[in-house]
């Protein structure tokens, strides 16, 4: 988890920070990035139900009312970021094998291969860029026509 953040500017300062920092040395290892993914995806699951649960147990009902509660939910938002930031570059990185783009495909998901958008627009062009390892049935550009 990252560090706590208690005002809009410190999370878009925080959010500027990262993004400008120097990708990790695993950045195109497209196996590697799906299952830190898979990490983040349930760390942020994870601490979402331990945020719920902790408000009923308080008896608070929003998170915000409660100043610790409030400054972790902000920093789980910041986590899903990562988390989206991550998913929106995986995409982008082609699979070597059918093994691999069957990974990505898990990973990303349907909800984000099924919502509309640019963002996701671009989701689905990454996976698509990955069709030819599949066989015509299994083709995503097949599956959208």
């Amino acid at each position: 988890m990252t560090a706590s953040v208690h005002s809009l500017a410190d999370a878009r300062a925080a959010k500027v920070a990262a993004a400008t920092k120097a990708p990790p040395a695993w950045a195109n290892d497209l196996e590697y990035c799906c299952l830190y993914a898979r990490v983040l995806r349930a760390e942020h699951d994870a601490e979402e139900a331990r945020l719920k649960l902790e408000r009923l147990q308080r008896g608070v009902k929003n998170v915000y009312e409660d100043e610790e509660l409030g400054a972790r939910t902000d920093a789980n938002h910041l986590e899903w970021d990562v988390y989206h930031a991550l998913i929106l570059h995986l995409a982008e990185l082609p699979a070597k094998d059918r093994r691999i783009a069957s990974i990505k495909r898990r990973t990303i998901g349907n909800m984000w291969l099924r919502a509309e958008g640019e963002r996701y627009d671009r989701i689905r062009a990454g996976c698509e860029q990955d069709d030819h390892l599949f066989p015509p049935s299994a083709q995503m550009r097949r599956k959208r026509a």
